[in-house]
């Protein structure tokens, strides 16, 4: 009597537990998309791969002259990231020098935070737009929101040779997080 209870105990579990561990599997093991570059999560609304790649040994963050603190704080973080990737450091400054930069424009007001009124889609605070090439790589966002989330998706494009592929993206918010909540 005890085994038949405990037999769809166990198939439910499994039924539960090998779908699941397929799925962290797929973050965490690092599966790339079919075109061979890490998969992105969130999936961007819009990503194109070009030929060619950019090496990130030597590379350098320009961010503009006294940016406010959550710029300097993205910018580290974009830092932090790099130098863990490509085992060297990675400098941050306000001054264009000679090698390869990654750029980081803000392009409105800080906006660090959800407003009223606000609004999901390509002109949201939380938008950004990443172009990678073999000169150099730029994120360009409306906010210091959407500049945190540029350089969390430049991150995972990391690949493996410490190289970014040559890429261009926008994304922005399809719904917002406290829209979800009230609904």
């Amino acid at each position: 009597m005890y085994a038949k209870n405990i037999t769809p105990s166990i198939e439910m579990f499994f039924a539960r537990a090998i779908p699941l561990a397929l799925f962290l599997c797929s973050i965490t093991c690092g599966f790339a998309e079919s075109s061979g570059h890490p998969v992105l999560l969130p999936r961007p609304q819009n990503a194109a791969y070009a030929p060619g790649q950019l090496d990130l040994h030597g590379v350098h963050i320009v961010l503009s002259a006294g940016p406010p603190p959550e710029d300097a704080f993205s910018a580290q973080q974009l830092s932090t990231c790099l130098r863990s990737r490509t085992q060297q450091e990675v400098p941050v400054g306000d001054l264009e020098s000679p090698g390869i930069s990654i750029h980081l424009y803000r392009t409105g007001p800080v906006e660090p935070l959800p407003g009223p009124g606000e609004t999901p889609g390509p002109k949201s605070r939380e938008a950004y737009s990443i172009l990678v090439n073999s000169q150099g790589a730029r994120i360009e966002a409306r906010s210091s929101a959407g500049l945190f989330y540029g350089i969390q998706t430049l991150c995972q494009l990391v690949e493996a040779n410490s190289v970014l592929p040559a890429v261009e993206i926008e994304d922005w918010p399809a719904q917002l997080i406290a829209e979800s909540w009230s609904t």
